[in-house]
């Protein structure tokens, strides 16, 4: 098992022969097949975006009518459109924040990976020779991927294979294209495409790379390499045994060590460093592993997400799991996380986001809890979107006691600073002093199981509950109550909060729609009235929907509406300095994270990246309701750091605390896709030229 010698490969062909973008060739077969590929992740993507972008259900929606209506009927149709224009903005900046929230690398890719072995020569065991140049291959790729290759190889014993130049009359470049893409299924290269399309009965006509590596996989092709478990090992799995199918104690997997080796950089340097010294090998080799490491029940998926990208769980379940219906979703997503915890060992990407999707998919009320308290410390992009579903679903979930009773503060308060929680403010300040109860009874009463059996009225008995107690816990969250906004006139649950002095502030929020306030209440909504009263309003969308309606009625009934840019002296807007540039306090309050280490081609990316999101025609939309919107270009760049795979502080470190950096780029072109720029730059390529 030689490793053969790598030689620099000039930059032209380096970038050329890593840009892994599709090519646009509509008449092409090949791009029609790669494009349906694409078109089942999107689907995929958008199933999982659906879920987590359900709007709140018509809960009491005609009672939220009825209190934004009260609220505005007084206003004018200037003060209603101010108030519109500041949901509109909401809503751009709730559209971007999910999809900087959706954002995370695609490093580890079935594509990526593959070209990177290409590149790296790791493992290759047979050179080709065409046009008095050598290239070193991986014999099963080509045969499992190529008709042509396969007719050629497949009866060769040695290493040294000269290709026949009539068949490919093609130059060097277009040559390590070409087995570029038969590795990766990806090329820039239309000409290569248009040569395989001519010579399409003899080359052969490629299927997706998944499609192949499966094939491969099934049938155990030319294996070299067998893991299996060490004798003497019980399942460590007892808990799901009764959902799990039985597994063979002496299981044994046929795979092969270049294709293992590609896709886990762990098992890559466990072979090198076991076998390094040794000049002679047994194939095939023989890898033993232990069932602390890789349980039995999920070899099978660990493979099938290495050979074809390819996370599913149905094959290990029993048909007791699939018949019953209690709390099958609670153990998909408990086997989840443990399968992510093995893609995190054995360093697959592709295998913990196989299972990010999985736990995401799988959200509900009875899992929420638990992947809140697990995401928060191992999954970022999965913590995001629990939270996100946290704040769409919030009014639903607070009815249930056992979700509040178990809701964790840092979890609770993180959904309440957010400007988008769906959830009117009397039902927030509701769940806020009923979460407070569970806390205190909890505290009081050690023996409290906190279980699905929990009774079913919402709260604790609150007789058992002194108001000093409770004061003193609701005070760490009600600054997040905009109290201002509270629209229920008469309100009981703001009336008993107060009587119990819960709350101490100078007015309340029934004294905003009361016949003394209404006149005012526009100071506590509007910005463009600039009175230190003022709170920004959550985007709850039943109440920016029928703010919509009402303005579209106000249209309707007065034509002769002043517009916004002429607005009376007290609305008048006072312009604010907003950049995406940090003031001297803030920098000196960032953290610090020493982005220098980063190369200047990684920086370079990353700026032009956000480049073509900015000029993207959504963000402009958006960009036309707040030219000045900081929260729209923050939104930008965290989206941007997560698609690098960085930490979110580096969005302050490289987009505000350094300006001048992000300016000496400005005038990058952004033909090609940028995250193509960042694999092609990321990844230490080399020849396959000797």
């Amino acid at each position: 098992m030689g490793h053969a010698q790598s030689a620099a490969f000039n930059d032209k062909n380096q970038l050329k022969s890593s840009d892994l973008i599709l090519p646009h060739d509509d008449s092409s077969k090949l791009v029609e097949k790669e494009k349906k590929k694409q078109s089942k992740k999107l689907l995929k993507q958008g199933s999982i975006r659906k879920k987590l972008s359900r709007t709140l259900r018509p809960i009491k929606s005609s009672l939220y009518s009825k209190q934004i209506r009260d609220l505005v009927q007084s206003w004018s149709i200037t003060e209603i459109q101010l108030l519109l224009k500041k949901y509109e903005t909401l809503e751009a900046v709730r559209e971007l924040k999910f999809l900087s929230d959706s954002a995370r690398s695609i490093n580890g890719s079935l594509q990526n990976d593959f070209c990177q072995l290409f590149y790296s020569k790791h493992q290759a065991d047979t050179i080709i020779e065409y046009k008095d140049t050598l290239f070193h291959v991986h014999k099963i790729v080509l045969i499992s991927r190529c008709q042509y290759f396969r007719s050629i190889l497949i009866d060769i014993n040695h290493s040294h294979v000269k290709i026949d130049c009539d068949v490919l009359d093609v130059n060097i470049s277009d040559f390590i294209d070409l087995i570029s893409y038969i590795y990766c299924g990806y090329t820039n290269n239309n000409e290569i495409l248009k040569t395989i399309s001519v010579l399409e009965e003899k080359f052969g006509l490629l299927n997706t790379l998944e499609n192949d590596m499966q094939k491969l996989f099934n049938s155990k092709e030319r294996t070299d390499l067998v893991i299996s478990y060490r004798n003497g090992q019980k399942n460590m799995f007892c808990e799901y045994s009764e959902v799990l199918k039985p597994f063979d104690p002496t299981l044994k997997v046929d795979c092969h060590l270049s294709i293992v080796c590609s896709r886990s950089p762990f098992l890559k340097r466990l072979f090198e460093t076991k076998y390094c010294n040794q000049t002679e090998l047994t194939i095939p080799l023989l890898l033993e592993i232990n069932d602390h490491i890789v349980p039995q029940p999920f070899l099978h998926v660990v493979m099938e997400c290495i050979y074809f990208d390819q996370v599913s769980f149905n094959s290990i379940f029993n048909e007791k799991f699939h018949e019953s219906c209690n709390n099958n979703n609670l153990v998909y997503v408990e086997i989840a996380m443990k399968v992510f915890e093995i893609g995190q060992f054995l360093e697959i990407p592709s295998l913990m986001r196989g299972c990010e999707d999985i736990i995401v998919s799988n959200l509900s009320a009875t899992s929420l809890i638990k992947i809140l308290e697990w995401s928060s410390i191992d999954s970022k992009y999965v913590y995001r979107q629990a939270i996100h579903f946290l704040r769409e679903e919030f009014i639903p979930l607070c009815k249930s006691s056992f979700f509040l009773a178990n809701l964790s503060k840092i979890h609770l308060l993180k959904v309440l600073e957010s400007d988008f929680l769906q959830a009117d403010e009397e039902t927030i300040l509701d769940s806020i002093i009923t979460w407070c109860e569970w806390e205190i009874a909890k505290s009081g009463n050690p023996t409290i199981i906190l279980t699905k059996s929990l009774p079913r009225h919402p709260c604790p008995k609150r007789y058992n509950i002194t108001n000093d107690a409770l004061r003193e816990m609701v005070s760490s969250l009600v600054g997040c109550v905009r109290l201002s906004h509270i629209l229920t006139q008469n309100s009981v649950i703001l009336s008993n909060a107060c009587q119990q002095g819960l709350l101490q502030m100078p007015f309340t929020a029934c004294d905003v729609v009361s016949s003394e306030k209404k006149l005012s209440s526009t100071v506590y909504w509007i910005e463009e009235m600039h009175h230190s009263d003022y709170v920004k309003p959550r985007f709850f969308i039943p109440y920016f929907n029928e703010i919509k309606l009402i303005y579209q009625e106000r249209l309707t009934e007065n034509k002769n509406t002043c517009d916004v840019n002429n607005l009376p002296s007290t609305l008048v807007e006072i312009p604010l300095s907003i950049t995406t540039c940090a003031t001297s306090d803030e920098r000196q309050s960032m953290p610090l994270v020493d982005i220098f280490k980063l190369s200047e081609d990684v920086i370079k990316n990353m700026v032009t990246r956000q480049k073509e999101l900015m000029s993207s025609e959504q963000v402009l939309k958006y960009l036309t309701l707040a030219p000045d919107n900081v929260e729209i270009i923050a939104e930008i760049q965290l989206r941007v750091v997560r698609e690098f795979d960085y930490p979110d502080e580096l969005a302050n470190e490289i987009f505000q605390q350094y300006p001048d950096l992000v300016e000496n780029f400005t005038n990058i072109p952004t033909k090609r896709s940028t995250l193509s720029m960042h694999r092609a730059a990321g990844n230490d390529c080399f020849s396959p030229i000797l």
